[in-house]
């Protein structure tokens, strides 16, 4: 028997799922390079310098509207501390709060909680933005 041991409960508890492989099934344990998360100072110094782009303020400057699309609490990503940054530059380009969505992206996961959609973006985005849940079934729904 071969045990491999999965990262697990990403929001709920962090915790690790063991899955135990019987020794006559072939197996092969593929890991990613390992590497480090950004800051919040490491993203914003990307945003400002973008890979083949101008900066997100730039090409804002002439936007009515922005929609941020996010994925759902089942996911590892944090977006409230990647979101800060990002509607800095939206407010220097001129894009009001009441003119940017942010869409959760729910794929067939089931509608989240308040408590869920505050854990995910932060009090401050979901209070300040107009916060969308997108369901695969039904469309949007607002929060």
């Amino acid at each position: 028997m071969t045990d491999i041991v999965l990262p697990w409960g990403a929001w709920y508890g962090d915790a690790q799922h063991v899955l135990h492989i019987p020794s006559a099934w072939k197996c092969d344990v593929l890991t990613p390079r390992s590497v480090s998360t950004c800051t919040v100072d490491e993203i914003e110094v990307a945003l400002l310098n973008p890979v083949d782009s101008p900066p997100l303020e730039k090409l804002a400057q002439n936007c009515r509207s922005v929609c941020l699309v996010v994925d759902d609490i089942a996911r590892p990503p944090r977006p409230y501390e990647i979101l800060p940054p990002i509607l800095q530059q939206l407010r220097s380009a001129g894009i009001a709060d009441n003119e940017i969505c942010i869409v959760v992206a729910l794929g067939s996961h089931g509608p989240p909680t308040r408590d869920m959609l505050t854990a995910k973006l932060g009090a401050e985005a979901l209070s300040r933005f107009r916060v969308e849940c997108h369901d695969c079934r039904q469309g949007l729904a607002s929060t």
